[in-house]
């Protein structure tokens, strides 16, 4: 095999699979990118089984065929080569050349026929949404994954798209660790001819797929098919495996109304808990938060290294309330949710606390209190 393509278009490829390649598997095949040759330039595939990522890229092939190349060593010769054409070609035994002006470096490589081999279907039925829609409902949700392997259906976002039958789509994602939970929801135009669709996105996939989303479309097309989400945009196809276990019901989590309700502005409460937790106990992460009249007041302490206290001026006339909470939990929120103005809901010091804002009203997010 032989092609040239330009060192921009290969690298912006190269750089969307580097998160995908597995580089501690003991299977080899799994650190190494596939490259063939098709009718008006070259594909790339990548894999760690849990997601499939297919990228096409424009190039001047010179002479059909495929090769299989370390992803990660790839990557970085071609980072370091000037900004202009480069020329990869296939050796004996495997061994792949890349020149580009007065650079030449010679990659070891594997039998291509030992790549998995994967079938890109293109004929699953899709639906296309602005990808600023999908992208922020990953930011609103993508943290509060849980990293706990013994809780399969809590290891990814859930992701529903549900056909209303007036040509909207509602689309739901839900995460949640047991500590927290996120939700957002968006409705947008559509046409798509499926009956409602469900998942639970693999956490990998969720963090590739932003990965993958960075580029110049405006829009992206999205699919289920057979135990895999499919995104489609900028050249690319990703399939992410289901998790197939079912997620848990989540609304019986949000609570259905709070008695306390505190408006509360959003940098200033972020900027506080953000000086506070600097004298936050490391084995615990929890803050004093003492709700009272006119007044939010957070509070820390580490018995090695002192106390903290911080004040914020708030819209309350209701009764004192103290209650603790995971700082970490909180700054998570602050920084995903959009507005200026908050509103932190609860009970009492044992219920969960509620976040929402009137200028993001598709969102919402849950903390469960700590003992104080």
């Amino acid at each position: 095999m032989e092609f040239k393509i330009d060192k921009q278009v290969f690298l912006n490829g190269l750089y969307k699979v580097q998160g995908i390649i597995d580089k501690k598997s003991t299977l080899n095949v799994l650190s190494h990118v596939l490259i063939t040759s098709d009718s008006d330039g070259i594909r790339m595939t990548s894999t760690d089984y849990d997601v499939v990522l297919f990228g096409h890229h424009p190039s001047e092939v010179i002479q059909p065929g495929s090769m299989a190349v370390n992803g990660r060593s790839l990557f970085d010769v071609v980072k370091s080569l000037p900004n202009d054409v480069i020329h990869l070609r296939s050796l004996e035994n495997h061994w792949v050349e890349v020149v580009c002006g007065r650079s030449r470096f010679r990659l070891t490589g594997i039998p291509s026929d030992d790549f998995p081999v994967f079938q890109q279907d293109d004929g699953i039925a899709t639906f296309t949404v602005d990808k600023a829609v999908i992208q922020s409902m990953i930011e609103k949700t993508g943290f509060s994954v849980s990293t706990d392997e013994t809780r399969l259906n809590l290891n990814g976002v859930y992701f529903q798209a549900q056909p209303d039958g007036e040509g909207r789509l509602r689309l739901v994602m839900v995460s949640t660790d047991g500590h927290r939970l996120s939700k957002v929801e968006e409705t947008v135009e559509s046409n798509w001819s499926g009956t409602g669709a469900e998942a639970i996105i693999h956490k990998k996939g969720v963090f590739e797929l932003k990965r993958m989303l960075d580029g110049v479309d405006e829009q992206t097309q999205v699919g289920f098919h057979q135990a895999n989400v499919v995104f489609k945009n900028d050249g690319n196809t990703m399939f992410i495996r289901q998790i197939e276990e079912a997620f848990p019901d989540y609304t019986k989590v949000i609570p259905a109304s709070n008695s306390i309700q505190v408006e509360i502005n959003k940098d200033a409460m972020l900027d506080a808990v953000r000086r506070i937790a600097t004298l936050t106990s490391t084995k615990t992460s929890v803050i004093r938060m003492e709700i009272a009249p006119g007044k939010l007041i957070l509070v820390s302490s580490n018995p090695e290294a002192g106390e903290g206290r911080d004040e914020i001026d708030v819209d309350y006339s209701g009764e004192p309330l103290a209650v603790g909470f995971n700082y970490r939990y909180l700054l998570d929120v602050l920084g995903a949710i959009d507005g200026g103005t908050i509103r932190f809901e609860i009970n009492d010091q044992f219920s969960p606390g509620v976040i929402r804002s009137d200028e993001d009203p598709n969102a919402v997010f849950v903390i469960m209190p700590m003992r104080i």
